[in-house]
């Protein structure tokens, strides 16, 4: 695909609307009704279908683009009736995780936070490459909190490598343009 110079949206975004959230109203049913989204000011229809599984019905949404069934339709944070809605197919949509790139700390920012609230659900990270992992809560297993906690160090390790390749590379750039300023580290001790 070619770069147009626009990025894509990514999924965490925008306004997400999951069938497993909500509860569909009336009697359970199989096949597809047609339904509405209730907003503040507005309803958006949308299409839910109910497929038999096992003893029960699960629901999916039907995207009215594509006709695709999914859990999750996507739209904008702040919705109007105008407002496109649609799959992440039909969106393009990315994962963040798609959109990580040598320099940038966004995914590696994205995995230390989510790591963080699984150990502590009012974890705050201040900074990325030097918030501390949160202690082992109660009642969590010991093997599973190590091996949360070491995907959360993997994540800041990572960070702080990418850290010091762009300092490096700032250093670099900057020693290039502006010369050393006639300081010669090496020979001054």
């Amino acid at each position: 695909m070619a770069y147009t110079g626009q990025r894509k949206w990514y999924t965490k975004e925008l306004l997400e609307i999951c069938i497993d959230d909500m509860e569909v109203t009336g009697e359970k049913f199989t096949g597809v009704q047609k339904k509405g989204l209730n907003f503040t000011e507005f309803k958006i229809p949308c299409y839910v279908e109910g497929v038999k599984v096992g003893y029960g019905i699960r629901y999916f949404f039907r995207c009215y683009k594509c006709g695709r069934r999914v859990t999750k339709i996507y739209t904008i944070p702040n919705p109007t009736k105008d407002n496109i809605t649609g799959c992440r197919h039909c969106l393009e949509l990315n994962y963040i995780s798609q959109q990580a790139t040598k320099t940038q700390m966004d995914y590696e920012a994205h995995l230390l936070y989510r790591y963080g609230r699984m150990l502590d659900p009012n974890f705050k990270l201040d900074t990325i490459t030097h918030t501390p992992c949160p202690w082992k809560p109660k009642n969590m297993h010991y093997k599973t909190y190590e091996r949360i906690r070491h995907k959360y160090e993997m994540a800041q390790l990572k960070a702080q490598k990418k850290f010091i390749a762009m300092v490096g590379a700032s250093m670099q750039r900057m020693e290039k343009h502006f010369g050393t300023y006639g300081i010669d580290i090496k020979n001054k001790y």
